[in-house]
């Protein structure tokens, strides 16, 4: 019976992977298919190095194990807002490659450095999920959750990987390797489908502007808005809530809203944060919440049709935003508001 190397068949996986992506999501394409083939390529380098190894697999391997921490932060921070890549971020990238080119001369310590730049990277992914006042300004704004989850499970899985690289040098110091095999099939068992997950789900609830890259961003030097202005942001937001009724786009995000009111996303967020003392997320699903209070008690509609109707996505976003406004389902609303009074 013929029998893949590990790495070859996480190989192929991330291929499959690419592959849906580019099929479910062809507008999210570049990055996400450029992130898993770059995860491909890792893992195909590791399988043909078991077998068969050179200079130039030595040297590239470790060039292309610090690349994934690096492109996982630039894909999840590119997804939430269009910025620059910081040329920092070459750094220990740059290092990690003079080390390689110089190996024949004596011992790069490849696998604490690695592991500390993957310990680094997912440590600020997770940390960086965990900011709930700056909203992302690519993100569905009633997909939010979704979005910190898959940048958290990515920085976990980051964290993850050092974990596995250290396992492997602790193997390779005291057993001779004997367990690599081993450590990289439970690695990867647990790994390929958690990152599976976080690319989906970034991709799900990442809507990347179709307006001009010339009015993509708004810029805004203030640290701090005065209440006047407050007062002047809320009130064109209000407008645009109650006229406009823009929050029952699916697709609404804060950088749509900063573009069509012409105010920055920073101000916008931040005018909202103050006045409301919620993030603009939660605000915008609660007009969509009560548009669908007033179907649930008025028309004959499923539960299914009046979410998709008012704005939202998924039904467990729905579901969730629901209970946290009205304090009820909705099946539950909608029959105690049909019930006759006892």
């Amino acid at each position: 019976m013929l029998a893949i190397p590990v790495p070859f068949v996480a190989s192929i996986l991330y291929i499959m992977l690419a592959v849906i992506v580019l099929i479910l999501r062809p507008d999210q394409k570049r990055m996400a298919i450029g992130f898993l083939c770059l995860c491909a390529m890792m893992t195909t380098i590791v399988g043909i190095r078991w077998s068969f190894d050179s200079y130039i697999l030595q040297f590239i391997q470790p060039v292309l194990a610090a690349s994934i921490p690096i492109s996982a932060w630039h894909y999840f921070s590119q997804a939430e807002k269009d910025r620059a890549f910081s040329k920092l971020h070459f750094v220990p990238l740059a290092i990690i490659a003079f080390a390689s080119a110089t190996s024949l001369y004596w011992l790069p310590p490849f696998d604490f450095a690695l592991s500390l730049l993957y310990l680094s990277y997912g440590s600020a992914l997770i940390y960086s999920s965990l900011q709930t006042k700056q909203i992302p300004e690519n993100i569905r704004l009633s997909e939010l959750n979704w979005a910190r989850n898959s940048k958290r499970i990515a920085g976990f899985m980051l964290i993850f990987s050092a974990g596995i690289d250290l396992a492997i040098a602790i193997d390779f110091s005291i057993n001779n390797g004997k367990s690599v095999p081993y450590i990289l099939s439970v690695g990867h068992i647990i790994l390929l489908p958690c990152l599976a997950l976080s690319v989906i789900l970034i991709c799900h609830a990442t809507q990347k502007s179709r307006e001009n890259s010339q009015t993509m961003e708004i810029a805004s030097d203030k640290a701090e808005i005065s209440d006047k202005e407050i007062h002047e942001v809320i009130s064109k937001f209000t407008h645009l809530m109650k006229d406009k009724k823009v929050y029952l786009d699916p697709d609404l995000t804060l950088g749509r809203l900063s573009r069509k009111l012409g105010i920055p996303t920073r101000d916008l967020s931040n005018a909202i944060n103050q006045f409301y003392g919620q993030n603009i997320s939660k605000v915008v699903n609660e007009y969509r919440i009560k548009d669908a209070m007033t179907l649930l008690r008025s028309a004959d509609q499923s539960v299914t049709s009046i979410f998709l109707q008012v704005g939202f996505n998924t039904k467990s976003n729905f579901n969730r935003e629901f209970q946290r406004i009205t304090g009820s389902s909705p099946s539950d609303y909608r029959q105690n508001q049909t019930s006759p009074a006892s």
